[in-house]
């Protein structure tokens, strides 16, 4: 039974490896295009946003930034986009477009072209019609453009709408001419967006997932003990996440109204510094439930990060609440699933001596993780952890019931053992 422990233990310890190294270099994906189609009454203008680098991939040329340079490149790359972009009636004939200005500009750490194309239905504004653009999809079929709808009234600067996602599979959306009107729509959408944007790059869930890990023990003179007690750690559970919450939903919202404004390098180099700061809690513990007052601290970075997930879907400055609120209960969501599939079968580790293991080697993962993003977001060296990581994200389902299981034969393990111990009841010999 000796070899069967030990092997439990090695199976836990590889568990906990696979699940915490799920980190992406940032919380979202970076480098996306954004369209955002401002809706008038006789013409409809879209404002792309394009990564230059994958502009310049396309086109087979390096793009530069400067103005000089850009003046030169224009024609090229305006062509080039204008090509590839299509906005017509349902019936299928295409608008005129008319080009304006093209300007570089710097999004949450990368640097996009912005170009504005009028496209003019000869008539007034159809109540639905069709965006399609492929310029970035021609070379990688793994890009995704977001596409928002704003009303060309005089508060357009706060009633920016999702409209949806072109990719490989989606070339074209259509978009109705009340799509920024859409309250219900937007909601659901956002929550959708945030949801995903969340699990597909899970630093934020790390930092999360990393606190949880001494929920269910307890701190006495700097060292963690079991805690015989679930409700206790559920309830310590429920703070930490509440602490989070609380924490990153007052950045995303003064970040999103432009009450704050901060450059994002620094902001995801401090998220990186939070797993790291809840690692070193989780080896040893700073305080008496720390991990909250950590949670609390480090979820106001966390939340001017979030809202770099907005400059990618084209929204930024200018999100309705509508859009804002449903964002932020997507990411709330995400954060009590991943929490709900993983705390039941880390309170049944706590329970044995396994955990001791996994807990440590939990952590340790988390700090070399946390190290390689520092690395990577100052420009020193690029993350060396990113196939796996990449691998991770995508099967955190597979994961999360492999953790479930290895918490149910360590537990069975430990029943077994317990019986042995006390032995049979007198008279069974």
């Amino acid at each position: 039974m000796n070899i069967l422990r030990r092997l439990t233990f090695g199976v836990a310890c590889l568990a906990a490896v696979m699940w915490l190294a799920a980190a992406p270099a940032l919380a979202h994906e970076p480098g996306t295009t954004a369209i955002e189609v401002q809706v008038g009454t006789d013409t409809v203008t879209a404002q792309l946003d394009i990564p230059v680098g994958k502009l310049g991939d396309a086109l087979d040329i390096e793009i530069d930034t400067d103005l000089f340079s850009l003046s030169q490149q224009r024609g090229l790359i305006t062509t080039y986009v204008t090509d590839h972009l299509e906005v017509s009636g349902v019936e299928g004939a295409e608008w005129a477009e008319t080009v304006g200005q093209l300007t570089a500009i710097n999004i949450d750490g990368v640097m996009h072209l912005r170009l504005l194309v009028a496209a003019d239905p000869s008539s007034s504004v159809p109540d639905e019609f069709t965006v399609g653009y492929d310029g970035i999809l021609a070379t990688d079929d793994s890009h995704e453009i977001y596409v928002t709808a704003v009303d060309g009234g005089a508060d357009a600067a706060s009633n920016a709408a999702l409209v949806g996602v072109i990719d490989s599979d989606t070339p074209t959306l259509t978009v109705g001419a009340d799509a920024a009107a859409d309250v219900g729509a937007t909601f659901t959408s956002m929550i959708s967006r945030g949801f995903e944007h969340v699990l597909d790059g899970a630093d934020h869930l790390l930092f999360v997932l990393v606190l949880l890990l001494p929920a269910s023990l307890v701190a006495v003179a700097g060292r963690w003990h079991p805690s015989d007690s679930s409700r206790r750690a559920l309830q310590r559970v429920a703070l930490v996440a509440t602490a989070f919450t609380v924490g990153h939903s007052i950045t995303l919202v003064a970040s999103a109204l432009g009450w704050i404004t901060l450059p994002s390098r620094p902001v995801e180099i401090l998220v990186a510094v939070s797993v790291a700061v809840a690692a070193v809690h989780v080896l040893r513990p700073f305080v008496v439930r720390g991990e909250e007052a950590i949670a609390g601290a480090f979820g106001l970075v966390h939340g001017l990060a979030f809202s770099g997930l907005l400059d990618d879907l084209g929204l930024g400055r200018s999100t309705s609440l509508a859009s804002l609120f449903g964002f932020n209960l997507g990411i709330e969501a995400a954060q009590l699933v991943v929490i709900a599939v993983t705390f039941p079968a880390l309170w049944f580790l706590s329970q044995t001596r396994a955990y001791r293991a996994v807990r440590v080697v939990g952590a340790s993962t988390a700090l070399a993780a946390s190290g390689a993003w520092i690395v990577e977001r100052l420009d020193v060296a690029v993350n060396p952890f990113s196939p796996i990581e990449n691998a991770t994200v995508d099967h955190l389902g597979l994961i999360g019931t492999m953790l479930a299981a290895v918490a149910g034969v360590t537990w069975s393990v430990k029943a077994a053992a317990s019986r042995r111990v006390v032995g049979p009841p007198e008279g069974l010999h």
